[in-house]
């Protein structure tokens, strides 16, 4: 089975430059370990197959499927099928481990309790796609509990609690392949996804009562789309051109602290107009994000053994962020009058996030292929917009603006770094493959520019000891893997 796509940029670029957006979601995505060996460079039907542009590539002639745990071996599963029926293309996915819930009664006074709890913290995803033709439809939802959500139901007490502590990410996506000037293919895509962090009690009494909710719940707004395309192949060289705008909008806060009497609401508290925290940095506690990241990427790869790919990106993000306008309040059945803050702050990052990478493989046999990957992260740089305005608490009008701006290079642990990555894939039959990561690369410079060896300036014993240990660090590791099959 061939598995790695050759001269075929587009995929590569969206899925570099867009799939880097947000590293912080939930969501599972599936993902070969030839991705994962090589910086996402080079791909094959597993990355392909989900993909809204890019599933027209897996063709299985009856069904395609695939078994894997991650891109280390031992995280989540991730299982996945398609299959062509007539002119429409169907494929589904599941990753993550299964939610695991409890159900547990003890005895309360001359009654019962009841407790009914998740006792994981595993994401699950599940995602379909649906292709014909140049166009192709996915939706995908992941449920990630949080340890404490539970129900508990006090029949002696007359009590029903219940603490709802979870994540969720719910995405619908959209891809058309349509022609251009100069046989030019434009791979586009509309992504419409939101993302919740749910953290909500709510208190009952005499069975169905409402007494009082507490809501600290997160809701973030996912708008995305991009486009990519070669623009030039000549002999064996391929050059590509990306360019992904994705953006996430803080949703307004839930009331909370609700007192309900007797079914109605006679108190509550809700923030307006907060966005993230002005007082963190750069990297922690975002805003509003607005991300606009170019790619350029390159290929060269010559019919044979062997084959390199190279991508530098660009990309420019927004992060806005706010202080509360005001608190809306409700005490004693009254909505009170708004107070609004006196002192307001605004941030609004701009900053500059360079990614550089390059991969290469090498198939020193027809049914094996070597794969080394390296990239590098360049520290990300830019400035900070401090903005103060000082404001009448009655009606939040503006009497004095004061701004200040600071130029910053991330150097810290966050901002740049390299880091190293190989992996082994062995084409078993025309049908099967074993797609492994062989880490030796990550252990031999362990995200530095130097090796990790043990250098001979002993003992005879000791330099011989020294040796075996340096050999067991360059060939003896792990192989995490994958197995794909195409009929």
């Amino acid at each position: 089975m061939q598995t790695t796509k050759k001269l075929v940029l587009i995929v590569l670029v969206l899925g570099t430059v867009f799939g880097v957006m947000f590293g912080q979601s939930i969501r599972i995505d599936p993902k070969s370990m030839t991705s994962a060996s090589t910086q996402e460079l080079f791909t094959t039907d597993v990355d392909d197959f989900l993909n809204v542009n890019e599933f027209a590539n897996v063709m299985p002639s009856k069904v395609f499927g695939f078994l894997g745990y991650g891109d280390d071996g031992t995280k989540a599963i991730q299982l996945g099928f398609a299959t062509q029926l007539k002119s429409i293309y169907i494929a589904g996915f599941f990753g993550g481990l299964p939610t695991v819930w409890e159900s547990k009664t003890e005895p309360s006074g001359d009654k019962s309790k009841t407790t009914i709890k998740t006792t994981s913290t595993d994401a699950a995803t599940g995602t379909f796609l649906v292709g014909f033709k140049n166009m192709g439809v996915s939706g995908s939802f992941t449920f990630k509990p949080d340890s404490g959500n539970q129900h508990v139901i006090d029949e002696y007490a007359k009590t029903d609690n219940t603490t709802a502590k979870f994540n969720t990410n719910a995405n619908l996506k959209f891809g058309m392949n349509t022609n251009g000037p100069k046989n030019w293919v434009f791979k586009s895509y509309a992504e419409l996804g939101v993302e919740s962090k749910t953290n909500k009690t709510t208190n009952k009494n005499n069975g169905t009562k409402i007494t009082n909710i507490t809501d600290t719940s997160s809701n973030d707004l996912l708008l995305n789309a991009g486009t990519a395309f070669d623009f030039f192949q000549k002999d064996s060289v391929t050059q590509g051109f990306a360019v992904g705008l994705e953006t996430k909008w803080i949703l307004p806060e839930p009331k909370t602290g609700i007192t309900i009497d007797n079914g109605k609401e006679t108190a509550y508290t809700k923030t307006v107009g907060a966005a993230g925290n002005v007082a963190s940095t750069y990297d922690t506690d975002k805003g509003h994000i607005i991300k606009l990241a170019p790619a350029y990427t390159i290929a060269y790869e010559p019919e044979g053994k062997f084959a390199v790919r190279a991508q530098a990106s660009l990309p420019l993000s927004f992060d806005l962020r706010s202080e509360k306008d005001y608190d809306e309040t409700k005490s004693a059945s009254v909505v009170q009058p708004k107070v609004y803050t006196a002192s307001r702050k605004h941030v609004v990052y701009t900053y500059f996030e360079p990614t550089l990478a390059a991969a290469v493989t090498y198939r020193p046999i027809s049914k094996l292929c070597l794969s080394l990957g390296a990239g590098f992260d360049v520290p990300a740089f830019g400035w900070k917009a401090d903005t103060t305005q000082t404001r009448n608490t009655s009606d939040g009008k503006v009497t004095k603006t004061q701004t200040t701006v600071t130029w910053n290079f991330n150097s810290n642990t966050a901002g740049g770094k390299f880091k190293a990555s190989s992996g082994i894939a062995w084409y078993v039959t025309d049908k099967v493959t074993v797609d492994g990561s062989w880490n030796i690369a990550a252990n031999l410079l362990n995200n530095s520019f130097k090796t990790q060896l043990q250098e001979n300036n002993g003992t005879l014993t000791q330099d011989k000891d020294r040796f075996w240990a340096n050999l067991n660090k360059l060939l003896v590791h792990n192989v995490s893997f994958l197995i794909s099959f195409k009929l």
